[in-house]
């Protein structure tokens, strides 16, 4: 029997999430195009096919996000733990045994700390790369293996799983344009904890 893997599902949320948003972009060049032409009617039945799909990308971020929350068995960060919160565990999925990875609760502040360092936004890539040099240290071997049937190494997972909790938290905003990751004045609090 396959083995059960909760990692991809985001992946797949993510790429759903870049063609629908390479849709929404398409469609707002269709209704420039047809305002600057006067067709009003095009533009009209273009701003619907916009709006619809604007629509369902809000549904799809919901549904990952209900993904995510299934998985959690808490999601609240203490106020006072300077270290990066409680421990957030995920339900035993037969994965890895308890310890053999970096938790997600050690990437908070190297998340928090690298959109500090990058002016307080910056795309998903620049700042997993940040976290990659500050974590250098503290990442495990298994956290640069590539888990199975997955196509992101097992600590960018993680680390996005740690960006969904900081969201949750309103650490981190959670209306960034899709890629974008941005800190909250709550998150720069956090930080001088």
């Amino acid at each position: 029997m396959p083995e059960y893997d909760s990692v991809d599902v985001p992946s797949a949320f993510e790429m759903l999430l870049e063609e629908v948003d390479s849709q929404i972009s398409l469609i707002k060049k269709l209704v420039t195009t047809a305002t600057e032409k006067g067709e009003f009617e095009a533009a009209k039945e273009a701003i619907t096919k916009a709006e619809k799909a604007t629509e369902f990308r809000s549904r799809v971020s919901e549904l990952l996000g209900e993904w995510y929350e299934q998985l959690e068995t808490s999601e609240r960060l203490p106020e006072n733990d300077p270290e990066g919160g409680k421990k957030i565990s995920r339900r035993d999925l037969g994965k890895l045994k308890k310890g053999l990875r970096t938790r997600h609760d050690e990437f908070y502040r190297p998340i928090l700390q690298a959109l500090a360092e990058l002016g307080g936004s910056a795309k998903m890539r620049n700042v997993l790369d940040r976290v990659a040099e500050s974590m250098k240290n503290k990442l495990k071997p298994v956290d640069h293996e590539l888990p199975s049937d997955s196509e992101a190494i097992r600590w960018r997972n993680t680390a996005q799983w740690a960006r969904y909790i900081l969201v949750k938290n309103k650490l981190l905003k959670s209306d960034s344009p899709h890629g974008i990751w941005e800190i909250t004045p709550e998150g720069r609090k956090y930080l001088v904890k």
